[in-house]
């Protein structure tokens, strides 16, 4: 019978579907190729690891052949209710690796049951090649250890036909799991590691730039969303954090240009350090990130809310009217820079007052 491809080659719209019999039989990962025959997927001894005994004990690892973040602290901190792991696949670019992926998830949870937990999936980047193993309120009669050494073995089971080059234990967040349901069906952002928080904390600030310029494997938006989770650390009330934060902020957004995170990060770390002025100038191109800094300022600086009010032009305004932040622009104004509040209403649209839009 065909056999499955080694690393880099094409699935060639094959998938891998699983065989469970009753309770106590064993369970195997197979092989379907698009000519339709079936073949386990061999080692290199010919003979296949890929299978459990349903209602036994499962197999486990406690390694995977690439980095792997938040381990083992995953074993301390682990929570069945929101539990995940991401990977980000290496070598060529195969036609059906989502299909694969699938077929993993289902391997994975399969020995659980149904009734184990309320739901899973797969969040699959395709621009990146990034995933997202994830499972909701997992309720099964085994430690952390077990479960999430049978993760990884499933995984290292996975890199055994495409390559992995990077994982971390992550958590899938709303729009990944009811995303379908509200009508958002696009392709999700996975991140599936953070190399640079290791490479900065190790090597400095240089030496981690040096390193992300030179990047093939991380592209612009993944770089970006490291250095947001490496800011959203930072205390933004001490004078050196906030520095050290503000110079990160710059050079993602040297990196990727309007990145919502990073431009938000730095506006409240400006705030926090007294420099509303400088926080106006960078908001002052959209008017959503002004209506944002309203609250921002009035809720920590409201001296300063003048300041913001005076960028409130009439451009700004029209496209403030037609979101769902005049209610709460209106009050802080009424609440912090009364003065301001009837300059502010004569130039919203009066629809947008009555709607509460």
């Amino acid at each position: 019978m065909p056999m499955p491809p080694a690393h880099g080659g094409e699935l060639r719209h094959g998938l891998l579907v699983m065989r469970i019999e009753h309770p106590g039989a064993r369970a195997e990962l197979l092989a379907c190729p698009s000519d339709g025959s079936v073949a386990e997927v061999p080692t290199s001894a010919g003979q296949t690891r890929w299978h459990f005994v349903v209602g036994g004990a499962l197999p486990e690892q406690d390694v995977l052949p690439c980095p792997l973040e938040g381990y083992p602290e995953i074993l301390a901190g682990f929570d069945g209710h929101d539990f995940g792991l991401a990977i980000k696949l290496g070598g060529r670019r195969c036609a059906g690796e989502l299909e694969l992926l699938q077929a993993m998830h289902a391997f994975w949870l399969a020995p659980y049951g149904e009734h184990a937990y309320r739901h899973g999936g797969v969040a699959f980047d395709p621009v990146r090649r990034s995933a997202l193993f994830w499972v909701d309120r997992l309720d099964v009669p085994v430690g952390a250890r077990e479960c999430v050494h049978h993760l990884l073995w499933v995984v290292a089971r996975l890199a055994e036909v495409v390559p992995i080059e990077h994982a971390r234990f992550a958590v899938a967040e709303p729009a990944m799991k009811y995303g379908a349901l509200l009508g958002d069906d696009g392709p999700p952002f996975v991140l599936a590691g953070n190399p640079l928080a290791h490479r900065l904390q190790a090597d400095g600030e240089a030496a981690a730039f040096a390193w992300a310029e030179q990047q093939r494997q991380w592209d612009a938006r993944e770089l970006a969303a490291m250095l947001a989770e490496i800011v959203v650390e930072q205390d933004p009330g001490r004078s050196d954090s906030a520095a050290v934060a503000l110079r990160l902020c710059e050079r993602g957004l040297a990196i990727e240009p309007g990145h919502a995170d990073l431009a938000g990060y730095r506006l409240q770390i400006l705030v926090a350090q007294d420099r509303v002025a400088e926080a106006v100038e960078h908001a002052r191109p959209d008017p959503v990130a002004l209506a944002h800094l309203v609250g921002l300022v009035g809720e920590q600086a409201p001296g300063a809310l003048p300041l913001v009010c005076d960028a409130l032009d009439d451009p700004a305004l029209a496209v403030i009217a037609a979101t769902d932040l005049v209610q709460p622009l209106v009050a802080e104004i009424g609440l912090h820079a009364p003065e301001r509040l009837p300059g502010i209403l004569a130039r919203l649209p009066r629809d947008s007052l009555v709607e509460g839009r």
